[in-house]
């Protein structure tokens, strides 16, 4: 965070930051590009993260940049969203300085205009190793793919009581190595933690199963024939041993998906429908 208050200190210090002279940002989306959400009943806002940036003239910035813009209807979100796209290197204006506010990690401005395309070597240059970072290959557990949307998210393969199943280290910056040693760990015992999760996620969602009806007409599965219909789809590994297992749910909640997290320290911590 201090750096980022150093950055913010700047931005204020820089006279062509005044809100009638829009500031110009010149940067790559990142992989995610633009999505949009509506605060109640209000307008829509568009919003997508730059991965690497610039204001005006000045050095080029690897810390992630959230612009948000209150577009109104749902059709001029979706022109929106086509406008800003993913991967691509554009220009906008912003009112006012970044400002890290509320629980967000990172800065964030309202954008005024949508300039359009952009030129920028040096953005261009910078961003390509965070954008496309090098697979990952680990001599236990084989090679680990960068996502194309989030190349945070190291994507690869394990086996878990005898099935294949995904396996995502999501470095966020962190070193793979140390999140594959949580890996290891988490699939050195296997039945131990198959065990925990059956008993966290029956505990938590077959009261929701039953009390909402979602069972079809005559349908009363055993406590082991409800965990059977679930199928384990994937594991992600996260920083300091937490992780989350993701699992088909087998049409229990007419397609909803389910999640199990923890930590290696804590066990499991949580279960839940969602999606």
């Amino acid at each position: 965070m201090p750096g980022l208050r150093k950055l913010i200190g700047r931005f204020r210090a820089n006279p062509g930051t005044d809100p009638a002279n829009p500031l110009t940002i010149t940067g790559m989306v990142d992989g995610m590009g633009a999505a949009g959400f509506r605060r109640g009943e209000a307008d829509w806002v568009g919003c997508f993260t730059f991965a690497v940036w610039r204001a005006g003239d000045g050095p080029v910035r690897t810390e992630p940049l959230r612009i948000e813009r209150i577009v109104g209807r749902r059709g001029a979100l979706d022109q929106f969203m086509d406008e800003i796209g993913q991967r691509r290197l554009i220009r906008v204006t912003i009112a006012a300085p970044p400002e890290v506010h509320c629980d967000m990690d990172r800065p964030a401005a309202e954008m005024c205009l949508f300039v359009g395309p952009a030129e920028d070597a040096e953005v261009a240059e910078a961003a390509a190793p965070i954008l496309d970072p090098p697979p990952y290959r680990h001599a236990s557990l084989g090679e680990f793919l960068p996502d194309e949307r989030m190349p945070d998210s190291l994507e690869g393969h394990a086996r878990w009581l005898g099935r294949r199943i995904g396996l995502t280290l999501v470095t966020d910056g962190n070193p793979p190595d140390v999140l594959a040693e949580s890996a290891l760990a988490l699939l050195a015992d296997q039945l131990g933690w198959q065990e925990q999760v059956d008993r966290a996620v029956y505990d938590a969602l077959h009261p929701v199963w039953s009390e909402n009806d979602w069972r079809a007409t005559g349908d009363d599965p055993t406590r082991e024939q409800w965990l059977a219909r679930l199928t384990l789809k994937s594991v992600a590994i996260y920083e300091g041993g937490d992780f989350e297992f993701y699992f088909d749910d087998g049409g229990l909640f007419w397609g909803h998906c389910v999640l199990a997290s923890g930590s290696l320290d804590e066990g499991i911590t949580d279960a839940q429908m969602a999606g």
